[in-house]
């Protein structure tokens, strides 16, 4: 079986990356501002895998996931600093880059989806 759609591999890596964050140490002691921040971009991620019907808001749910993640990012690295926390939190802010990385190449991949069904459009 070969798989037709990579932005599915690549949404679900970055659903992984940030599952694998939102349990870290450096996540859950920030609060429950990051905790539910983090759990709904997991959540958009998985979701917006099974929105393949849909390419325009799959595509705009995919952008919102990168914000988010870049909030998270930024939120996590704001109050690491300030917080003093002893933990090595620059190696565990890798998770939300890898899935900003991930949904970058998603969103790509729909780009070039939409474009590939333009094309054909334009032939009929």
């Amino acid at each position: 079986m070969v798989i037709q759609r990579w932005q599915t591999v690549f949404l679900f890596i970055a659903a992984v990356a940030m599952g694998i964050f939102f349990f870290l140490p450096v996540s859950c002691m920030m609060g429950y501002i990051t905790s539910i921040l983090n759990a709904l971009v997991t959540v958009l991620l998985l979701v917006d895998i099974f929105m393949y019907r849909n390419l325009k808001l799959q595509k705009r749910v995919a952008l919102i996931c990168i914000c988010f993640c870049f909030v998270s990012a930024a939120i996590t690295a704001y109050l690491s600093s300030v917080l003093d926390i002893a933990t090595n939190w620059e190696v565990q802010l890798v998770c939300p880059v890898v899935a900003i990385i991930f949904t970058y190449f998603a969103y790509a991949r729909m780009k070039a989806d939409e474009k590939l069904l333009r094309s054909y459009d334009r032939i009929r």
